[in-house]
């Protein structure tokens, strides 16, 4: 798969990468909001997982802008803390799943599995 990580904590970015690359996954890893924006409107990506709290632009606002283009691409919206408003609030603006930070890499494989499928 082709994935793409927005992530402004630098080592959970790294981790993150690292092991879905060992799974064979093609990664591509970027820091803010804008450049998630600029690589989802570029790229062709068969899942996003992003960061609710980037700079520049947060994550919700690039789903948001990723919907009205009417872009499929799944998005999984990862975020400390995360409340049932908070999970509303991301499914209804297009998020295929949640993950609250920090998760287990079964937990991060299991939301992307549903993620993808949904």
């Amino acid at each position: 798969m082709r994935i793409l990580i927005a992530e402004d904590e630098r080592d959970q970015r790294e981790a993150l990468t690292d092991f879905l690359v060992s799974m064979g996954n093609c990664v591509v890893a970027v820091e803010d909001g804008e450049a998630a924006a600029r690589e989802l409107e570029s790229g062709n990506y068969d899942l996003a997982i992003m960061d609710v709290r980037l700079r520049g632009r947060d994550g919700l606002s690039v789903l948001k802008e990723l919907r009205r283009r009417n872009s499929n691409t799944p998005v999984i919206l990862m975020s400390t803390f995360i409340t049932e408003a908070d999970f509303r609030k991301h499914s209804e603006n297009g998020a295929n799943a949640s993950l609250s930070k920090p998760y287990c890499i079964d937990e991060l494989f299991a939301t992307m599995t549903k993620a993808v499928r949904a």
